[in-house]
């Protein structure tokens, strides 16, 4: 197996334990959290903004990659919405995308359609 062809391995699985582990913090959190209350509480400590602010930065530099991967497309704006609504689970399913999607070639799988083999 090539190196490259074993760290796009490595991502598949990383991609589906971290989408798994997502689910599962969601489920948990849906079913026994308040949003409302808890969010309040989160938005009232500064380490609670913080954390915020770090996720979302992060969620929007992603979002990046995913624009410019797709380009100009409905389907960019689908995945930007579901990234930025479902935050991680929606990252971990877009990484499984494009990790199918470039068939072991890293190029494909940075660039999309744009690499052109």
């Amino acid at each position: 197996m090539r190196p490259h062809t074993l760290r796009l391995a490595y991502s598949l699985v990383l991609a589906l334990a971290g989408a798994g582990v997502m689910l599962l913090v969601i489920t948990y959190a849906a079913t026994s959290g308040e949003l409302t209350a808890e969010g309040g509480a989160i938005l009232g400590m500064p380490w609670g903004i913080v954390t915020l602010v770090d996720v979302y930065v992060g969620l929007v530099l992603f979002s990046g990659w995913v624009l410019w991967r797709e380009g100009s497309s409905l389907a960019a704006v689908a995945w930007i919405a579901a990234i930025l609504t479902a935050g991680n689970l929606a990252t971990c399913c877009y990484v499984l995308k494009a990790v199918m999607e470039s068939r072991s070639d890293p190029d494909t799988f940075w660039m999309g359609r744009k690499h052109v083999a």
